[in-house]
């Protein structure tokens, strides 16, 4: 007679978990500063806990939030529902 065994268990892979694809930016953007709005970038964004990428992030959602309105893009960018412009 033969005993059931159980599958093999799989150890969790190391590392970081994987991201969800909807999550990734894909566009890179670069701008020239002049070196006292750069300081002041660093400054502000360890003021605030983050990085100065993810600082002006935040600042640029904010300013199209504020320039159309309303909230249309959510935390990391995209946009909340399909753009208006997109639905024929």
């Amino acid at each position: 007679m033969r005993l059931a065994t159980k599958a093999p268990h799989r150890k969790p892979r190391p590392g970081r978990p994987p991201k969800d694809p909807g999550d990734v930016r894909a566009i890179r953007f670069a701008l020239r500063l002049h070196p006292d709005l750069y300081s002041e970038m660093v400054r502000l964004a360890r003021l605030n806990g983050l990085t100065v990428s993810a600082f002006l992030e935040k600042a640029a959602i904010a300013r199209v939030h504020g320039e159309v309105g309303q909230p249309v893009l959510d935390a990391i960018g995209r946009y909340r529902q399909r753009h208006p412009a997109e639905t024929g």
